[in-house]
This record gives structure tokens, C-alpha cells and sequence, in this order.
């Protein structure tokens, strides 16, 4: 697991449905935690670290189905959703951030280069990149609001209020 949890009430002699419980009280407590930084597009890995948080609560609640309530089925489909496009957010942050590295590999190999032809060639390269590079980014904000809608859509919102609620429950 990507963070540390600790499970306070977990024994040998607990019920599968209490364990299992506890178990995604924390992984929805990790949730909590990174979804704060849902808001601001610039915290490129905290938005990754929501999305590994995400998909774990969404194999645990997938392996452990038949020991779960019915909101479980539904919230599985809002969590894929959501960590799908959380993935495709962090696809573009690191292609953004390998293109910005190669722009800046360029720019110094703009510096080096001792004939004009090979300098004009590296500006184009410069140029074509930066012109990639604008595309990624207007395509990451666009796929960053569709993260952001995602997470505040009402109905994902009831569906992990409803579903805390009934886990609380269950591990009684």
C-alpha cells in the first residue's frame, strides 16, 4: 500500500465483514486525505497519490463484493471512473514533464552548436516541442476539470457518504 495505515481493531477472531470494514474506513480515510488537494491543478502528485488511493479502495471493495452491501457495486463504477481519469492526469503531467526536459536539453544544445544550420535545426526542434507542449497542457487542464467534476459530482459524494456510513455498521 502506497500509505501507511494502521488497523486498530483487526484480531484473528474478527468477523470477515468487520475486518473488511476497517480495512476500507482507512482506504476512504487515505481518500479524504489526498482528495484535499483535488482544487489545485498544480499538485501534480498528490493527484496521483488520490489515484493510487482510489484504485486500492476499488480492488479491495471488488475482492470483498459478497460480503459487502449493495452501494458497493455503484461506487465501484465512480471510483473507476475517477481513478481513469486521474491516470490519464498523471500520463500527461509526465509527458509534460519529459517534454519540458527535452526543451531544456535542446536549449542547450542551441547554445553549444558552433554552426548556424545545426543552431536553426535545434530551433525548430525547440520550437515543435514547446508547440507539443502547449497542446499536453491544454489537455491536461481539460482532463484535470473533468477530475475535478468527477470528485465533486453529488452523486459520487452520496454513494462514499452512504457507503461509510453502512461500514460502520457492517463492523459492528
Amino acid at each position: 500500500m502506497s500509505d501507511t495505515i494502521r488497523f486498530s481493531h483487526i484480531y484473528p477472531d474478527i468477523s470477515d465483514k468487520a475486518g473488511v470494514s476497517e480495512i476500507l474506513q482507512a482506504l476512504l480515510t487515505v481518500i479524504h486525505i489526498w482528495s484535499a488537494f483535488i482544487n489545485n491543478p498544480d499538485k501534480a502528485k498528490e493527484h496521483h497519490r488520490l489515484r493510487i488511493a482510489v484504485k486500492e479502495t476499488r480492488y479491495t471493495i471488488e475482492l470483498n463484493m459478497q460480503l459487502l452491501p449493495d452501494p458497493a457495486a455503484k461506487l465501484t463504477e465512480e471510483l473507476k471512473k475517477l481513478q481513469e481519469a486521474l491516470g490519464a492526469l498523471h500520463d500527461l503531467d509526465m509527458l509534460q514533464q519529459r517534454l519540458q526536459d527535452t526543451i531544456k536539453n535542446c536549449e542547450k544544445n542551441r547554445r553549444l552548436k558552433q554552426l548556424e544550420t545545426q543552431r536553426s535545426q535545434v530551433l525548430q526542434k525547440i520550437k515543435s516541442l514547446e508547440s507539443l507542449n502547449q497542446t499536453v497542457s491544454e489537455q491536461r487542464q481539460h482532463i484535470y476539470e473533468q477530475c475535478v467534476a468527477l470528485w465533486q459530482n453529488e452523486q459520487t459524494q452520496a454513494l462514499l457518504q452512504t457507503f461509510r456510513n453502512t461500514l460502520e455498521v457492517l463492523g459492528k
